[in-house]
């Protein structure tokens, strides 16, 4: 019984023994959420800063593609979401494809006045008419009072000074040919040649031949320019009346195998007696000699050729 008195009392492992351990690890487990919690702050934070950098270069992006192409194309070029064609655009400034070429040459979206600073004019006094009233500003000009496509060919007919590279000391009063012009100038985009009316008393085979020889010219010296032939414009009823050789019967013959040489040669057409006549036939009150024309023709001859620009 002594024994059972005096025996050493054991210690249980009770609560009361675990209350610390407890203590330590809900101290710990607060101090992990609180840092979890911290941690979760930054982190979306640092997401919603990462998000709005991301939204400012989205809106970047598109400001700069909007700034370099078309409002309402995709990069593809096609106009998303809308059931509506947009307008045409102008083939101006665009690589010559001689798919475009219709004959006559047929209206295309409208050229602006840029398109023809690259723009060579060849002809006679109606060309030189154009260049002094039309309105057109930087084209260059191979004129001369009663050329023809012969004299074009055969006979230096361009003042110095009328050259783009011209030399120098150029003078007014010394002519080159066309072939010596072109080979000092050889920078054009288009070319527009512009005879016919001094040529109408002369055989079809003659004019075809220079006006073919012409334009193997053109197309030797600058392979890439897109040439225009221009219609014969018809003279007044009573200018024609007259009896001799300008005469529009002959004109509209001149017409139609200049039509079938152009389609020959793969070069353009261009008809501009659509924009000055009527019928046929130039209205009297658009000219004071039957040829020629007034200031606001010339001017319709010029905007004709803008909405006929390949």
């Amino acid at each position: 019984m002594e024994y059972g008195m005096n025996r050493p009392v054991r210690r249980r492992r009770g609560r009361r023994g675990l209350e610390p351990d407890n203590k330590l690890i809900l101290i710990l487990v607060i101090v992990v959420l609180i840092l979890a919690a911290v941690a979760g702050g930054l982190y979306l934070r640092n997401r919603s800063g990462k998000d709005g950098e991301e939204s400012s270069k989205t809106a970047e992006n598109t400001e700069n593609y909007s700034g370099s192409g078309n409002a309402g194309e995709s990069a593809s070029g096609e106009n998303p979401g809308g059931s509506e064609s947009a307008a045409p655009e102008s083939t101006a400034g665009q690589a010559f494809d001689p798919s475009r070429i219709t004959y006559p040459l047929s209206q295309t979206p409208e050229a602006g006045d840029d398109y023809f600073k690259d723009a060579l004019f060849i002809g006679d006094s109606r060309t030189i008419g154009f260049q002094m009233h039309s309105g057109i500003m930087g084209a260059t000009f191979y004129t001369d009072t009663g050329a023809a496509a012969k004299t074009a060919m055969t006979k230096p007919f361009i003042p110095q000074t009328a050259l783009k590279n011209r030399p120098e000391g150029a003078s007014s009063e010394t002519k080159v040919t066309l072939q010596e012009a072109l080979q000092a100038d050889k920078s054009f985009g288009k070319v527009y040649i512009g005879f016919g009316i001094n040529e109408t008393g002369y055989e079809d085979w003659e004019v075809l031949q220079y006006y073919n020889q012409l334009i193997d010219l053109i197309q030797s010296t600058m392979p890439e320019a897109i040439i225009y032939v221009q219609s014969v414009v018809n003279v007044t009823a009573e200018r024609s009346a007259k009896g001799d050789y300008v005469n529009n019967d002959k004109i509209n013959h001149f017409n139609e195998i200049f039509l079938k040489m152009a389609q020959e040669q793969g070069v353009c057409f261009v008809n501009i007696n659509e924009a000055l006549t009527a019928d046929g036939v130039l209205p009297a009150d658009a000219s004071s000699d039957g040829v020629h024309f007034l200031k606001s023709y010339y001017q319709k001859w010029y905007q004709y050729l803008k909405k006929h620009a390949v």
